[in-house]
């Protein structure tokens, strides 16, 4: 109850979030960022309709979500005004529409990661919008993630499962995904190799540093200067 009194803080926002995409994956096992923004404009619009259809939909939850819920129905339309401003760009923007608001793409990650596959993928600022790119980058790494989790379920004997490198250039454009220091910590139980390179250590933070040296087992330097040099 503290937390969801909170005014406009980061705790109740995630809270909603997470009520939202439990209803959602009620609805659909692949829903996408066109989906949330659609039920927090449906909120904002008709907010007490639309909570008993969520309840309705979610049947008898329980004393958490209805918890949740109960805290959501007294929000006034503008307190959700912090949860749209975060997800309307990637509803609303034409490039980014059609990298976060397809349910089923094209390419197959299992396919990628099989034994003797070699894929070069090239998202560069060259060719899609510059706020674009690191979050092409990123859903990329992150969905090769899930992948190799979802394969380790899948093949329970660790040495049944193929080796997967994965190569990342300018590897300071995803310093900032939350899920890394997990990847750089789990990676090799899951058989995935990483080779990341970029041109100073100066790109990337000093936790995320000793994070990547403590991991590595291999670091390689080519000519550097400056801090790096000292």
């Amino acid at each position: 109850r503290q937390w969801y009194g909170q005014q406009q803080s980061f705790v109740q926002m995630e809270r909603i979030f997470r009520v939202l995409l439990y209803y959602m994956y009620l609805n659909n096992d692949a829903p996408t960022f066109l989906d949330m923004y659609e039920i927090i404009i449906h909120l904002q619009e008709e907010q007490e309709s639309f909570l008993q259809t969520m309840f309705s939909a979610l049947g008898m939850p329980g004393d958490d979500l209805k918890q949740a819920l109960t805290s959501i129905a007294i929000l006034k339309p503008e307190s959700f005004t912090p949860l749209l401003n975060r997800v309307e760009q990637f509803a609303t923007d034409p490039i980014l529409k059609q990298v976060f608001c397809v349910r089923h793409g094209t390419v197959s990650f299992e396919r990628l990661i099989e034994s003797g596959q070699y894929t070069i993928t090239r998202i560069s600022a060259l060719h899609i919008p510059h706020h674009v790119q690191p979050l092409a980058i990123q859903a990329f790494v992150i969905k090769l993630w899930f992948t190799i989790q979802e394969r380790a379920a899948r093949i329970e004997n660790e040495q049944d499962r193929n080796h997967v490198i994965l190569a990342i250039d300018e590897f300071q454009i995803v310093k900032d995904l939350q899920v890394l220091p997990m990847i750089l910590s789990q990676a090799r139980s899951y058989r995935l190799g990483l080779l990341l390179s970029h041109q100073t250590t100066a790109q990337i933070s000093e936790s995320l540093l000793e994070e990547i040296t403590g991991n590595c087992g291999t670091q390689l330097a080519g000519r550097i200067s400056g801090k790096d040099a000292s």
